[in-house]
């Protein structure tokens, strides 16, 4: 679970859907090439309006570029949606022109073979997912980046951990200080979670929204994690408390082991996690509890 693998290819989201126009003698070992990388490709004689409500990435080969109306490219804002990446492919200069003027977002080389070019995509896309999905107090990747993360770990049969921490009674302490010292007290928190997990390679912080946040570890890093989260929460916490006159609310954290296979149910962890929270939320100060019965203030 390296942090390397973190945005790589599809991990993290459903199969992009890509319009290809390709020149005849590459567009076969190029849609080959998409589908092997994880993408449902089509290739539809000429870009419709509905089709170009319904893909993520239209991919066009500078010879077939008749196939894009010139309604389409000026704008190409479709039903009310983002309009979808284009790529140009491009075989000389004059191509590129042709393509920049048509509207489109990147250029590749035509050159390419088509497993490289498919993978170059891949990456872009999949980098294009996660920063879709970043959230925009903290930068981290958010809730459907992680769900869509656990899936493909879960589904490889790895046993993941998974720590969840939040602010308690939060909401009263917004109210009382208003949402920038809020924002401020999150932020603190998710600085506080990412230094835990920087000392880990296998640790992924996500933000899942709010003032929840989850670290996806190897289960047997759980309580170091979230003793380091504990104890770097409650150092920055002295620090700023004379910034609004008391210090910063408690957390609660909370950690369990969901055990890898095809058909995990995480609905299901996150009801028991939720219920672990609900304990340690019982409890006063800040608190970790492990589903295995672990407990600390």
């Amino acid at each position: 679970m390296s942090t390397k693998d973190a945005g790589s290819r599809f991990d993290c989201q459903a199969p992009s859907r890509v319009a290809l126009f390709a020149v005849p003698d590459n567009a076969e070992a190029l849609e080959a090439a998409l589908v092997e990388v994880g993408f449902d490709a089509v290739m539809p004689d000429r870009l419709s309006f509905e089709t170009a409500a319904e893909v993520d990435l239209i991919i066009c080969d500078a010879a077939r570029l008749d196939a894009i109306p010139e309604t389409m490219r000026e704008g190409r804002k479709q039903c009310g949606r983002p309009r979808p990446l284009f790529v140009g492919l491009c075989h000389s200069e004059d191509a590129c022109s042709a393509m920049q003027q048509a509207g489109a977002d990147l250029m590749l080389s035509g050159h390419c073979a088509p497993d490289l070019l498919a993978d170059q995509l891949a990456a872009l896309v999949s980098r294009l997912h996660v920063e879709r999905d970043r959230n925009p107090l903290t930068g981290l990747p958010g809730n459907r980046w992680l769900q869509g993360h656990l899936q493909t770990l879960l589904g490889e049969g790895r046993s993941v951990g998974l720590l969840l921490l939040d602010i308690d009674r939060f909401k009263k302490f917004n109210d009382r200080h208003g949402h920038l010292t809020g924002d401020r007290v999150i932020g603190m928190l998710a600085e506080c979670a990412v230094e835990a997990a920087s000392r880990h390679e296998d640790c992924l912080v996500t933000h899942v929204g709010g003032d929840d946040f989850c670290l996806i570890a190897t289960p047997e890093m759980l309580e170091e994690l979230a003793l380091k989260v504990l104890d770097e929460y409650r150092r920055r916490g002295v620090s700023v408390a004379g910034d609004w006159g008391e210090r910063p609310p408690s957390i609660s954290v909370v950690g369990s082991t969901v055990c890898g296979g095809p058909d995990v149910d995480l609905a299901a962890a996150f009801r028991g996690l939720a219920r672990l929270k609900e304990k340690a939320k019982a409890q006063p100060g800040s608190t970790f509890i492990l589903d295995d019965g672990t407990a600390t203030r």
